[in-house]
């Protein structure tokens, strides 16, 4: 009985889970993407969106929610360091924020 009732638990919880879709908005002239979207569900307010160098090493990531900033937004350098962090919500950026050269010494905090 308590076996059956974790089955329908289990299978309950993941019937409900939104599937993610990824969507590649945009490619570069070699193939790799340059811009992809990862929806949660089929909401497209609500995603991911990850820009690539046309390297395929990511430039930047960070989340809408209700189609405006919301979280840590990150920007790499083309060889994968950090370049800087915001924080958002609501589509303002909220918080400090950094900003870094490439040889790793901090540029601008605020």
């Amino acid at each position: 009985m308590r076996l059956m009732f974790l089955f329908s638990l289990g299978l309950l919880l993941t019937s409900c889970t939104p599937t993610e879709t990824q969507e590649v908005r945009s490619t570069f002239d070699n193939g790799q993407p340059d811009e992809v979207h990862i929806y949660l569900g089929k909401d497209s307010l609500n995603r991911k969106e990850i820009k690539y160098y046309a390297n395929g090493s990511v430039l930047s990531e960070g989340s809408f929610a209700e189609g405006k900033k919301e979280g840590l937004w990150q920007s790499f350098h083309l060889d994968g360091s950090a370049w800087s962090t915001h924080t958002y919500k609501n589509g303002l950026q909220i918080g400090d924020y950094n900003v870094w050269h490439r040889n790793g010494n901090l540029r601008i905090s605020g």
